[in-house]
């Protein structure tokens, strides 16, 4: 039914080889957790903090 060529035909069961191969793949390797954004966000948060309790008691020296 299908008018596809032989060539055509075979570059399809190359791409569904492939793709099976790559389900099995990732179905045996569980997903890691990438902490990196969270090291990062920490460490802009508490630079935030830092600097805005810095000037915060900076001025209430000024104050007195």
């Amino acid at each position: 039914m299908s008018s596809r060529t032989a060539e055509q035909e075979q570059e399809l069961q190359n791409k569904r080889e492939e793709l099976k191969k790559l389900e099995r793949q990732n179905t045996q390797e569980p997903q890691k957790t990438n902490y990196i954004p969270w090291i990062i966000g920490g460490v802009i948060l508490v630079g935030i903090v830092g600097i805005i309790y810095y000037f915060l008691t900076r001025k209430k020296d000024h104050n007195e």
